[in-house]
């Protein structure tokens, strides 16, 4: 049974925290970013993107309220995103030396400040990193997997064993998610609002079927309705992120909104037959010259195009 949960996109507030505890999780984890506005104190880093504030980061905190808590790991965004979206261009063995160096320092900043051992906290997109590197990632993993296992300053541990000794309270964690620590990627847009409503709408539904529903019909709509919950569908939804694929992630969100009601043998609403794009794409910047003409001040007249 699993014993702890990435929320979706890294997404916490206060009213979450009782929900994971209820449902038995031991650990969640997200963003430093949350953490920085929790604790309301700025990470930096130094021109080598150490943190410069490691007795901060680099620990587990206990979430929550005294009926509620769930001890909490903060990722280190730099370290998170050097595997995420720089090391693929890097040789493998350079990219692990790379990393496992910046792994000792912050265990040394750590334990200067403290005295004790640093618990570093490295979580990314597990599907969207590999395809960039060399060998869909295993020449780089099997480098970084050798120097971490020998080592002699380094463990690897669970991120049940991370958060097992999590004692610093925090009694109020922000809400946000894992970009910019804020929703509005999620629900910042009109797109946003219409789906979040559909999906509300659909969840009543689902909550109060009706009398004589087979299990197998049941189970089918909580399906549908469990994939258009994913975080992806909002995305694509809005100006800040856009595709050749939007119009396609649009319908095939409706649809699984669609099937629920299906499934319950209940009206469809119109509205999920009609887009829910209103927001124009992004477009790419058009650089134009600032003059076609150059002058020159010189008793004759004469043009010159770029």
């Amino acid at each position: 049974r699993p014993e702890g949960l990435w929320p979706s996109e890294g997404s916490v507030s206060d009213e979450m925290v009782p929900l994971v505890s209820r449902a038995g999780f031991r650990w969640m984890a997200t963003d430093e970013a949350i953490l920085s506005r929790s604790i309301e104190r700025a990470f930096t880093r130094d021109g080598a993107g150490h943190v410069e504030q490691p007795e901060d980061l680099y620990r587990p905190y206990r979430v929550g309220s005294s009926d509620h808590t769930v001890a909490c790991g903060f990722r280190d965004h730099t370290l998170s995103d050097l595997i995420g979206f720089s090391y693929a261009s890097w040789p493998p063995d350079a990219a692990a030396d790379d990393f496992t160096r910046r792994l000792v320092e912050a265990g040394a900043r750590y334990q200067s400040r403290t005295g004790r051992d640093a618990t570093v906290f490295v979580i990314l997109d597990g599907e969207n990193a590999w395809e960039h590197f060399e060998g869909q990632g295993r020449l780089f993993l099997r480098a970084l997997y050798g120097r971490l296992a020998t080592h002699p300053g380094l463990r690897t541990v669970t991120m049940g064993e991370a958060c097992a000794t999590a004692a610093e309270p925090l009694p109020s964690i922000f809400p946000g998610s894992w970009i910019n620590s804020d929703f509005y990627i999620w629900i910042g847009h009109l797109d946003d609002h219409r789906a979040w409503s559909q999906l509300v709408d659909a969840r009543r539904a689902l909550d109060t079927p009706p009398p004589g529903l087979s299990e197998e019909a049941l189970a089918r709509a909580h399906e549908e309705m469990l994939i258009a919950e994913g975080s992806d569908w909002f995305w694509w939804y809005g100006d800040d992120h856009s595709s050749d694929h939007d119009l396609a992630f649009d319908d095939l969100f409706r649809r699984h909104v669609r099937n629920v009601y299906r499934a319950l043998e209940r009206p469809i609403p119109e509205e999920l037959f009609v887009t829910n794009i209103t927001t124009e794409p992004p477009r790419a910047e058009i650089r134009r010259p600032t003059s076609l003409i150059h002058q020159q001040i010189h008793g004759e007249v004469t043009r010159q195009f770029e």
